[in-house]
């Protein structure tokens, strides 16, 4: 049971700017361009959790009621950005896309 952003973060992807994703079959390849200026903030979509520490940095992780509890009892505040992977896009590096899998399947 997760009860800590810490914990979360333990499940989840940790997005940077300027990295690189593609689709499944890795023909089509692009950068990441991660939002900025959401600290403290969370969306969901298609079954994702993208949230923004406290330092701006951007995670991925499944969502599910207790992810959704961890932002709620830590003040985490809804708000509307694009959510990486949620296109069905994942990360180019072989050893983050198998991480990826893991974690979101």
């Amino acid at each position: 049971m997760l009860t800590s952003v810490a914990a979360l973060k333990r499940y989840s992807v940790s997005c940077e700017d300027g990295m690189l994703v593609s689709d499944e079959q890795r023909k089509v390849v692009t950068e990441l361009s991660v939002p900025n200026n959401f600290q403290c903030t969370y969306c969901t979509c298609n079954g994702l959790l993208g949230f923004f520490d406290e330092k701006g940095k951007l995670y991925v992780a499944k969502w599910s009621s207790d992810a959704h509890g961890v932002m709620e009892n830590n003040h985490y505040k809804r708000a509307y950005f694009h959510i990486p992977f949620s296109d069905g896009k994942i990360p180019f590096d072989a050893k983050l896309s198998k991480r990826c899998k893991t974690l979101l399947k």
